[in-house]
């Protein structure tokens, strides 16, 4: 996750990437790398919580990431930012403590 969501990761990459500028390059290869990774997320267990808890997330994830790549292609802001909120939501979701998983060690 670090290298989508980290600093300087495929997510800051696309976003700075200018529609007229030599950046466009790095968000057309960024967006590859990154759908990749999402669709990678499927094959490992969750590091807690609930094994269909996390599938259903990650597939939220990885169509949010894809909705972001088809708005990387055909160039709509409008729908990159609609891509990145949902990215941003669906990445919370898996971040977030399961239910009944404490925080305290025993």
């Amino acid at each position: 996750m670090e290298d989508a969501h980290g600093e300087g990761g495929l997510r800051a990459k696309i976003r700075s990437a200018d529609p007229e500028g030599p950046k466009t390059l790095d968000a057309n290869e960024g967006v590859r790398d990154w759908v990749k990774l999402a669709a990678a997320m499927n094959k490992h267990k969750p590091p807690k919580g609930e094994i269909a808890s996390w599938k259903k997330h990650v597939e939220g994830y990885e169509k949010a990431v894809k909705e972001v790549a088809k708005a990387v292609k055909d160039d709509k802001d409008a729908d990159l930012t609609k891509g990145l909120t949902a990215v941003n939501a669906t990445c919370q979701r898996l971040s977030r403590r399961p239910q009944g998983v404490s925080g305290r060690s025993s």
